[in-house]
């Protein structure tokens, strides 16, 4: 009776690996943060709608703003930059705003999403505030840096001409 209810285990564990499927998978790890392959794919989708440009290249490009993103939020969380929290809301606002005006009224939103108003912004909430968390590091980050068209001037001379992209 053992080596029977073994064999059936070991059919069923067989059985439900060959019909598993991946319905995500992490693609990187910052700290804490990780990025999945649904976050890169949404990206990619988007910049290949905005500019008419695809390829592994963007894919690429996506994967490492993504990165560099989720560094500037850890570090503006280790610095503790604060966030205007009515500045989140009021992006959310305006971000709803304007998808329910694109689709017709937050009612035909709200059907697209399959979520109410309220569940779109709980959903969205998290993601914008990291979104400003980003601009607010990378501003102070920047503030102080100053560079001038002769500074960009020299620096693109001193780049053999072998070495300068097409463009």
């Amino acid at each position: 009776m053992r080596k029977h209810f073994f064999i059936f285990i070991l059919f069923l564990g067989l059985h439900l690996q060959l019909n598993a499927q991946v319905v995500d998978e992490i693609v990187a790890v910052v700290a804490d943060k990780i990025v999945l392959r649904s976050e890169i794919e949404i990206a990619y989708e988007q910049a290949a709608r905005e500019f008419g440009v695809g390829g592994d290249s963007i894919r690429c490009l996506v994967t490492e703003q993504k990165l560099i993103e989720n560094l500037l939020i850890l570090k503006a969380q280790v610095d503790s930059l604060p966030i205007n929290e009515e500045r989140v809301d009021q992006e959310l606002e305006e971000r709803i705003r304007y998808f329910a005006q694109e689709y017709g009224g937050e009612r035909k939103l709200e059907e697209i999403y399959g979520k109410s108003i309220a569940e779109i912004k709980a959903s969205n909430r998290e993601r914008i505030r990291n979104n400003q968390l980003a601009q607010a590091m990378m501003a102070k980050i920047l503030k102080d840096v100053k560079v001038t068209p002769t500074d960009v001037k020299n620096f693109y001379n001193e780049i053999p001409v072998d070495s300068l992209p097409y463009y």
